[in-house]
């Protein structure tokens, strides 16, 4: 080999692989490389436009803050979600994707799109969450099949779902809100909630069904919709 190669190990800003953060450029193609290239992925102040899936899988991605870093979905196609750690889509297999992590930043979702999860968490374990606020989707945060979760200071705003926490191996896909399809064995356990705050949810705030062990510190929920806010299904 004949030239230089470049050491770096600390996080990659996805402004150096294209991506604009003007509100008006498509940016998804530029984070998703930076996330590919490497494990700790920074994006800086400004609106990134995202017309597809987010997938963190394993990898960590922060940004500068709420209201200051805002992914912002503009979905059109089919798309299921606009971030997700874990396993990429609904896999049938163990929890076996270790770590992963979204932090400091806000999800919008634009004008007349289609309406998605916000963050996904599927099939891993030790992931993490923290001061991330989603606003306006689907379902606000879709926890599944997942162990050792830390979750801290998340809210949710005017979402049709808050937060779902969901086992499912046991639900089909009618009982399931938004009726997202799936069959997988694990459950969701042994994951620490913190500062959770959600208002104006269409539906329910917080539903956990069929749910292993899980700790809930602190919960604001405000002006819930048709169904009650907090809702615990065996």
């Amino acid at each position: 080999f004949n030239g230089w190669i470049r050491q770096y190990s600390g996080a990659v800003n996805v402004k150096w692989f294209g991506a604009k953060g003007d509100g008006v450029t498509d940016d998804t193609e530029a984070i998703q490389n930076a996330i590919a290239v490497s494990s700790l992925v920074y994006v800086p102040t400004g609106t990134f436009i995202v017309t597809k899936s987010l997938h963190i899988g394993n990898k960590s991605l922060y940004g500068d803050g709420i209201e200051k870093t805002i992914i912002m979905s503009d979905f059109k196609d089919s798309q299921y979600t606009v971030m997700s750690i874990g396993k990429l889509g609904w896999q049938s297999m163990p929890d076996t994707i270790f770590g992963g992590s979204i932090s400091d930043l806000e999800i919008k979702r634009k004008d007349n799109t289609n309406y998605v999860i916000g963050i996904l968490v599927t099939g891993s374990r030790n992931a993490s969450l923290q001061n991330v606020k989603v606003q306006n989707h689907k379902i606000g945060y879709y926890i599944e099949n997942t162990s050792e979760l830390s979750a801290i200071q998340l809210s949710d705003i005017a979402s049709n779902w808050g937060f779902v926490l969901d086992n499912r191996g046991v639900r089909t896909d009618s009982e399931r809100p938004g009726g997202f399809g799936g069959n997988t064995d694990n459950d969701v356990s042994s994951c620490n909630f913190s500062m959770l705050t959600t208002y104006y949810a269409q539906h329910t705030g917080f539903l956990a069904m069929n749910c292993g062990t899980i700790n809930v510190e602190s919960m604001t929920i405000g002006a819930f919709g048709e169904y009650p806010p907090v809702s615990v299904a065996p």
